[in-house]
């Protein structure tokens, strides 16, 4: 069985130890019911992959010690999308997600002629990004 894959945009550095964000230290204790001793891998979704072990978790509060560390090389050739998005939310989240899913190494907004969206909403976006990288 594989180890669960949570998303860190902390530095991962071996033998540390690390205080996870409320939302993912919420699921790994409450919804996966995840204890002591356990084991997790954490992506900074640059390529590094850490293998931690859980050393403390309490309802809304996790610590892991990062126990390996491996580094994943970057695919060659890279994949760059530029897309004028439009007004239609759900179709420019789903093409976020399919470009991810993909292998696209970056995605690219831009404003055309016939660009309907100018305002982005970032955050959201950024989690569709990271739940499609997982």
């Amino acid at each position: 069985m594989s180890l669960p894959l949570f998303f860190n945009d902390g530095e991962l550095i071996p033998q540390s130890f690390l205080l996870l964000d409320d939302d993912t230290a919420k699921h790994i204790v409450q919804v996966l019911r995840m204890g002591i001793g356990e084991r997790l891998i954490l992506t900074n979704g640059c390529g590094i992959a850490a293998e931690a072990t859980i050393t403390d978790a309490t309802k809304k509060k996790c610590t892991v010690q990062i126990t390996s560390i491996t580094k994943h090389s970057q695919r060659t050739p890279k994949l760059h999308l530029a897309v004028a998005f439009t007004k239609n939310t759900a179709r420019n989240e789903w093409l976020l997600e399919k470009a991810t899913e993909l292998g696209a190494s970056s995605i690219i907004p831009i404003i055309a002629t016939r660009t309907e969206r100018e305002r982005i909403r970032y955050d959201r976006w950024k989690n569709i990004l990271i739940a499609a990288m997982m």
